[in-house]
């Protein structure tokens, strides 16, 4: 007996669960398993993706008394990285300089795209820039205008691999 099991589409991290299906010559059952469980991982015909990478479906057919075992038939798919967008926001956005550092609070929020369900943005690095030449994680203490850039973000559990993000800044204002 043989096993016919078509390729497989390209997905993307995030992406809803999927059902694969195969046949026998014998016209026995197929079962599914992922050789890639770090990727994906199979319950019945039940694919469920877990991280990007790529994803490998193995199809088997263990036989009955009439028929021998099938040979093993493998696909493989790509994951792609979820596309998400940070934007960062201070609270304020416009401070008064007093020669140290203002008491600012900063946040970062997906406004492009949606984290997979219980993934969530943990711990942000923020990087403020001027015109002036400054560049540093550590809140101004200078009067001027700041760019403030969101970067380094955690996404829960170390998910970040499974993201590509582009960072939207926002502007905090010091003045005298």
């Amino acid at each position: 007996q043989t096993i016919t099991f078509g390729g497989l589409s390209a997905k993307t991290y995030g992406d809803a669960n999927f059902t694969v299906s195969a046949t026998a010559s014998s016209s026995l059952s197929v079962t599914f398993s992922s050789t890639t469980t770090s990727v994906c991982t199979v319950s019945g015909s039940t694919v469920t993706i877990v991280a990007a990478g790529t994803c490998t479906i193995k199809a088997d057919q263990a036989g009955d008394t009439n028929y021998n075992a099938a040979a093993s038939v493998s696909q493989s798919f790509n994951v792609a990285t979820k596309a998400i967008t940070l934007t960062a926001a201070s609270s304020p956005t416009s401070v008064t300089y007093s020669g140290s550092a203002a008491s600012v609070t900063n946040s970062v929020s997906v406004t492009s795209g949606t984290l997979k369900s219980g993934d969530t943005v943990g711990t942000v690095t923020y990087t403020y820039t001027s015109a002036g030449g400054y560049n540093s994680t550590t809140i101004p203490t200078n009067g001027g205008t700041y760019t403030i850039t969101p970067s380094a973000a955690v996404i829960s559990s170390g998910k970040e691999a499974n993201y590509r993000s582009e960072e939207h800044t926002s502007e905090l204002q010091s003045r005298q």
